[in-house]
């Protein structure tokens, strides 16, 4: 069983909450609310999120299309797979790597980060700095994924993930890699010695709920992992939204555990599991 469920199976045994787990691997769980309606969590989904949020946020062009407009990202463009399948072809604008290449160079300037458009866990996520490296991160990133997004370069001084429910901000922690080594993935808690750090500073936690508030005014996402990054120069940055966030690392630290037993707990009674 996944360890984020773990924990959601100790709350449901400490709140006496009807829970079933259906399947072996004990990651597919069903809990009853006081008026009989039953809700299903699993490792990457809750009840709060509808399909269209869940596809928002998982298509990472389009996240930034809809939210562009009222909160600072980093300016982004993806491009289609020259060979992709004969079906997509109508939406082929370039039709070769070079041209690609080009095209983003003419958008944005080296350096600049090329990832896949519906990645995670900071697969297939580069940094490019020149034709020859751009060339081979649209190579690895068409194997795995039909639309390569080029994105711009922010020097960035930090990074966080903050967790919000139903616009209430249940926690945030920085991803902090300050000691640790670089093994080729660039997302900052991929690196060799990174870590979770639970962020306590109360204007730092207000400031990330001024900031993130524009996002929720225009269509709120129910529950989410918020990416944020701040650069050298103290500015903000949305990275991206996520609707199924883990905890692997959160977890490791001393407060970590009592933390996500909150978020179930909040979510429980938004549901109306307990009150």
């Amino acid at each position: 069983m996944n360890r984020n469920l773990m924990i959601f199976v100790e709350l449901c045994q400490e709140k006496n909450v009807p829970l079933r787990i259906i399947h072996e691997c004990g990651n597919l769980l069903e809990v009853t609310a006081k008026d009989g309606k039953t809700y299903l969590f699993t490792v990457g989904s809750t009840p709060f999120i509808n399909q269209s949020i869940f596809q928002l946020c998982k298509d990472k062009e389009f996240f930034y299309n809809y939210y562009q407009d009222v909160v600072a990202m980093p300016r982004k463009k993806g491009f289609l797979n020259p060979d992709c399948e004969p079906q997509y072809r109508e939406y082929l604008i370039f039709s070769t790597h070079t041209q690609i290449i080009q095209e983003s160079k003419r958008l944005f300037s080296y350096p600049l980060i090329a990832k896949m458009n519906q990645g995670e866990q900071g697969r297939c996520v580069f940094k490019v700095t020149n034709d020859a490296e751009f060339e081979q991160a649209l190579t690895q990133i068409y194997q795995n994924d039909y639309i390569a997004l080029v994105q711009e370069y922010i020097n960035i001084q930090s990074e966080y993930r903050v967790i919000y429910l139903n616009k209430r901000q249940m926690f945030a922690y920085k991803k902090n890699n300050e000691d640790a080594v670089f093994t080729g993935n660039i997302s900052p808690l991929h690196y060799d010695g990174a870590y979770a750090q639970v962020v306590e500073d109360k204007d730092l936690l207000a400031a990330f709920d001024q900031f993130i508030a524009p996002v929720f005014e225009k269509q709120n996402i129910p529950y989410c992992g918020m990416d944020i990054a701040v650069d050298k120069n103290g500015k903000m940055w949305l990275i991206e939204g996520n609707t199924s966030p883990g905890f692997t690392h959160l977890l490791k630290t001393a407060k970590g555990p009592a933390l996500v037993k909150e978020l179930y707990t909040q979510m429980f009674k938004d549901l109306g599991v307990i009150k």
